[in-house]
């Protein structure tokens, strides 16, 4: 369900900024764009959104994710990205598919080139998962951005460690931005509960909405479906079972966020769940029994003061 176009209530301001970076790049501006929110704030559905902006006024847009199981595979996002793309050499082919010598930055000679002609939206979700090929391959494209047509749109959970996404190599003359996705307010809720349950909610339905979902959209929109199935209606009579679902999906949502993790970050969630902000980083590494190579499995984010530890509803 959508409401105005846009994937989530609360996300007007992210559609008219992504929408001006479309029509900006058929002006001839090219940008990187970077989204930022917790697991299940909506940065995929806004990816999609900008690819349907771009496709509707007839530009390239070419796709990947990053997952931590390929993270070990070299230019494993770049080969995602750039597996649609004609004119690319016998080389690059090779170096993108591993079946050939090390090329350097495999394709991006192609992309650059096509691009001057053809106006491209790249979409990178999850970038925190970036192979190190794959990151070198992006800095350097974004050194090259002012001689292509080119926005580069990307997301991420949780703050990104520098580096990630390289946007300080960028030159002055391309747009940067980065936008970090909040909590929906207790007007978004109210929005999101009149158009999955086709009516208003009272305001002890929104408030307790509010509360049981941690403001996060898509456990919302879950949990509200699943509440609408039953028949209930959002009046604070129907609080009880509003958190009963809630709560089950939150749980669910909380397996797959694990479930995209190692096991090394698996075993430091659950140290971080019981200790909190009692234990510095290295007693935690020590708590969750890490292996040698843990610090480079681990989403490589860095938690801001004061945000909670357990990787509740709204969590990431």
């Amino acid at each position: 369900m959508q409401l105005n176009g846009l994937p989530f209530p609360g996300r007007e301001r992210e559609q008219a900024m992504l929408a001006q970076t479309v029509a900006d790049l058929g002006r001839g501006r090219s940008s990187v764009v970077t989204l930022i929110g917790r697991p299940g704030y909506g940065q995929s559905r806004l990816l999609n959104l900008a690819a349907r902006l771009a496709e509707d006024q007839g530009f390239r847009v070419l796709r990947a994710k990053a997952t931590p199981g390929e993270r070990d595979v070299r230019y494993g996002v770049v080969g995602q990205l750039l597996a649609p793309m004609d004119g690319l050499t016998r080389g690059s082919l090779k170096a993108l598919t591993g079946q050939g010598p090390e090329s350097r930055l495999p394709g991006l000679t192609e992309l650059l080139r096509t691009a001057r002609e053809r106006p491209t939206l790249l979409a990178v979700d999850d970038v925190e998962w970036l192979d190190p090929a794959s990151q070198r391959w992006f800095g350097a494209l974004i050194r090259r951005l002012p001689d292509a047509l080119i926005v580069l749109l990307v997301s991420g959970t949780g703050p990104l460690r520098p580096g990630a996404c390289p946007l300080s190599t960028a030159p002055q003359q391309v747009i940067t931005l980065e936008c970090e996705l909040a909590p929906l307010a207790p007007r978004d809720v109210a929005a999101t509960v009149a158009l999955i349950c086709g009516r208003p909610g009272d305001n002890a339905f929104i408030s307790a909405a509010l509360e049981a979902s941690a403001g996060n959209p898509e456990v919302l929109s879950e949990a509200l479906r699943r509440f609408t199935k039953h028949g209930y209606a959002p009046v604070a009579g129907r609080v009880p079972e509003l958190s009963t679902i809630t709560e089950a999906v939150g749980g669910e949502h909380v397996v797959r966020v694990l479930g995209g993790l190692s096991d090394t970050a698996v075993a430091l969630v659950r140290a971080l769940a019981v200790c909190g902000d009692l234990l510095d980083v290295s007693l935690l590494y020590a708590l969750a029994g890490p292996a040698p190579r843990a610090s480079q499995d681990c989403p490589k984010c860095s938690r801001r003061p004061g945000s909670p530890s357990p990787p509740g509803p709204g969590s990431g």
